[in-house]
């Protein structure tokens, strides 16, 4: 075989940066099987916080279209949202997701029957929820300034007792 034949034979690879998000849907669990419904809640929290951890390796660029890195601010306060999801059982009543923003922040993702709802949390780590009809058309938008307003906003649509 001469040279040429055998360049021919190698493929070229391409990878592309790895990227998990944590996109899941959660299965209702009856309150009568609490061993369960806490194992649903661990597994959950688990792969979000694997998710958001993941987002700290991300360089510049990471998306192909120069993305920014997701900065320690967005990252720490989407581990704190998370540790308080988590405290308030949202885990278990609701489909929740996240996603690295290309700005440096991280995107919350809350959905529902009727609706879904953003908490986007920007690179300086401040919060701003989302919300919008089964449609898409925008319902609200509003600043917040600590974690715990998020309750405020989740039971107001919904996503409590899903």
């Amino acid at each position: 075989m001469n040279d040429f034949s055998d360049k021919k034979k190698k493929k070229l690879k391409v990878s592309e940066p790895e990227v998990k998000y944590a996109k899941r849907s959660t299965k209702k669990v009856s309150d009568h099987n609490s061993s369960t419904n806490s194992e649903v809640l661990n597994l959950n929290y688990i792969e979000l916080k694997n998710a958001i951890a993941g987002f700290s390796k991300l360089q510049s660029n990471w998306d192909s279209y120069n993305a920014d890195p997701i900065s320690k601010q967005a990252i720490t306060e989407a581990e704190n949202v998370l540790v308080f999801l988590n405290g308030k059982k949202y885990l278990a009543k609701s489909i929740i997701n996240v996603f690295p923003m290309r700005d440096g922040g991280i995107q919350f993702e809350f959905d529902n029957e009727s609706n879904s709802s953003e908490l986007e949390i920007s690179p300086d780590g401040k919060l701003t929820f989302i919300s919008f009809d089964n449609e898409g058309n925008f319902l609200k938008q509003e600043q917040l300034f600590d974690v715990e307003g998020l309750s405020t906003f989740l039971e107001d649509f919904n996503y409590a007792g899903i």
